[in-house]
Formats: structure tokens, C-alpha cells, sequence
């Protein structure tokens, strides 16, 4: 079941969330929940997690951040909460991982495999903050944990479709990416699904054969368009990210040189 009180228009997020009360700018708060969706999904794969137990972890989060602002200070405590939010997902979807072999991956991402962690006082603050995490989270969600993701629709609407195999794959790849942008805020499930579907038959030059096939699924023209455009401008960021790093490290090198 979807609610329409976690979809929101885009003024709204830009101008008026807890992180622009403190002070942090629309960019900064894209860019930490980028970079923290990403750590999710680093922390997914750790634990053997499955797509839609990660997915469903970073909807918790980037609903969890409409109710709670970003630490400038501490970039670890949304992480934390984040952490919580993968707790809680894989209890929602019945494959619970141990609060122990979550605070492990969690201090392997965090040190950068540098430090092991010690059964000590470390530890058991790391243990209780999780448990905390997970509580604070279960609050701003007000227990509204009920999520149909998108990955589901996909992979139906895919089969339905008859997609090529290449197609679903571009198709899996943009919605991923997705997941690390305000998208999800903005747009359903369904309509992420729709909009990435259609992009992915355009790059892979397989149209479907069908006009307006989303409008079967309840997804009308201005929303698929809506989508796509949005994940064009999050692919458009990355890359030119992308080049200011090549370009950042071949300054380097011609330094040392």
C-alpha cells in the first residue's frame, strides 16, 4: 500500500526540510543522501542482503530525513541511522541479521577495513547506538513500514513487456541509481518503475511496441517524462563529477612529474 503523505513536490524538499532550518543547503543535503545511500547499499551487499530488503532500507532513510536534519559536524550519524534502517528492513522482510554482524560491516565501512573491531566498550556503544538508530527511525516513520518498492513493479512489469534481457538490466541499473536521489520522495514505486523502463528502451534502442504502455499500469505521460528527467539530471551530475576527478587526478600526476 502506497501513502501519499511521503510523496511531496520538489519546492517543497528544496526549501523546506530540517536540514535547510539548520542551516544546510539543497546541494550539501543531495549530497548526503548520495553518499549514505551508498553506504547502504555497501552495507547491503556485506550482509548478503537482497535487492529489495536494500531498496526498502533506502526508502526508510530517505523518509527518515524529511524528519531529521544532517549532522554538519558528523557525517557518521546518519550513517548510524542508516544502519538502523537496514536493521529494520530485514526484520520487516523476515531475514533479521544479528545487531553484531551489522555493527562489524558497519566499522569495516567506517575504517576502511583498517581497524577490526574488539569486543570492548567500542563495541557495545556502537551496539547501542544501532539499537537506538533503529528506534528513532521506527518514530519518524511513525511505523508506516508498509513499502511496495520498485524493484517489484520492474520486475513485473518487465515480464509483462516481454523485455530483452539487456534492457532490464539498464532498466535495474537506473533504478539503483536512482535510490540515490530525493526521487523516490517525489514519485511512487510505480512510476519510478514506469519511468525507468522507458529510459532504458530508449539507451538500448529497443523501443516497446506499445505508445503509452505505462498508462495500463496507471502512470500517465507527464510522470514518466518527470522520471526520466530527473535520472538524466542525476546521470548528467555524475559524469561531470566523474571528469572533475580524471581532471583532479591528472593534475596530480603532473605534479609529481
Amino acid at each position: 500500500m502506497e501513502f501519499p503523505k511521503w510523496i511531496f513536490e520538489k519546492q517543497t524538499i528544496i526549501e523546506n526540510t530540517p536540514s535547510r532550518k539548520e542551516g544546510i543547503d539543497f546541494e550539501t543535503e543531495l549530497n548526503e543522501r548520495e553518499e549514505t545511500s551508498i553506504f547502504i547499499l555497501t552495507l547491503g551487499k556485506l550482509l548478503d542482503l537482497n535487492e529489495i530488503i536494500i531498496c526498502t532500507s533506502q526508502y526508510y532513510f530517505h523518509r527518515v530525513f524529511l524528519k531529521y536534519s544532517f549532522n554538519k559536524e558528523d557525517s557518521n550519524q546518519a550513517r548510524m541511522m542508516a544502519a538502523g534502517c537496514v536493521l529494520l528492513a530485514s526484520k520487516i522482510h523476515e531475514c533479521a541479521k544479528k545487531t553484531r554482524d551489522i555493527i562489524n560491516c558497519y566499522h569495516f565501512i567506517i575504517t576502511g577495513g583498517q581497524q577490526i573491531l574488539e569486543i570492548g566498550d567500542h563495541f557495545h556503544k556502537l551496539r547501542a547506538d544501532l539499537v537506538l538508530a533503529e528506534s528513532r527511525v521506527l518514530r519518524a516513520l511513525c511505523f508506516d513500514l508498509d513499502i511496495v518498492v520498485p524493484n517489484v513493479y520492474l520486475l513485473h512489469f518487465s515480464k509483462s513487456l516481454s523485455l530483452s534481457q539487456s534492457t532490464f538490466k539498464i532498466a535495474s541499473k537506473l533504478l539503483n541509481d536512482s535510490m540515490t536521489s530525493i526521487l523516490c520522495l517525489l514519485c511512487t514505486p510505480v512510476e519510478i518503475a514506469c519511468g525507468c523502463i522507458h529510459l532504458a528502451s530508449k539507451i538500448s534502442d529497443k523501443e516497446i511496441p506499445f505508445p503509452c504502455w505505462y498508462e495500463v499500469f496507471g502512470v500517465d505521460t507527464n510522470k514518466v517524462v518527470f522520471v526520466v528527467s530527473e535520472i538524466m539530471s542525476l546521470i548528467s551530475k555524475s559524469n561531470e563529477q566523474n571528469f572533475h576527478n580524471l581532471n583532479e587526478n591528472q593534475n596530480e600526476n603532473l605534479k609529481k612529474n
